[in-house]
């Protein structure tokens, strides 16, 4: 088992100079690391690390896959109208990967596998692409206090539902 520390330190100003994306991720496998800054506006920045970690059981590719977001110049809201764009954003991607059969599942806070203090989204979206049926489990938070958001997905053949299932609530609490 791989246990890694994401870690983006901004040292861009004193104000910035505190740390972020600091969760102990607990992978299966040496997870793929990458990192990127977009810059949004002349004012605002946006600095993504991801890691990415992939193990093939029953012939089929596991994904799992960490991303933490850390804005500069703007600040994550934690809101549902945030929550909501993210979802869109989601559902618009797979739509252009020609996913077919989408069907998308809201978690209640009641079945919810998180239950940190974070305002969050938790959903599972099911999908045929290229032939393949997927599931794919997904938590986004935000860390409001951190300005930074966090997002677990788990994805892969329909065939290890139960796996991908305990890969994500074993990679989830890994985060507390």
């Amino acid at each position: 088992m791989y246990k890694l520390t994401i870690f983006i330190a901004l040292l861009l100003s004193p104000l910035h100079s505190k740390a972020h994306c600091e969760y102990d991720i607990s992978f299966l496998t040496n997870p793929i690391k990458k990192q990127q800054s977009i810059n949004l506006s002349d004012k605002t920045t946006l600095h993504i690390q991801q890691q990415l970690s992939k193990q093939t059981v029953n012939n089929a590719v596991i994904a799992s896959n960490v991303t933490c977001q850390v804005l500069e110049g703007a600040s994550f809201s934690g809101d549902q109208a945030e929550f909501k764009k993210l979802l869109n954003n989601t559902v618009h991607g797979l739509i252009s990967a020609e996913a077919q059969d989408l069907k998308v599942t809201l978690v209640g806070s009641d079945d919810a596998v998180y239950q940190g203090k974070h305002p969050n989204l938790e959903y599972t979206l099911s999908t045929t692409l290229s032939g393949n049926e997927q599931i794919i489990y997904n938590l986004t938070f935000v860390n409001k206090l951190k300005n930074e958001s966090l997002t677990v997905s788990v994805s892969g053949n329909i065939i290890n539902k139960e796996l991908l299932e305990s890969e994500f609530t074993r990679i989830l609490s890994s985060l507390e």
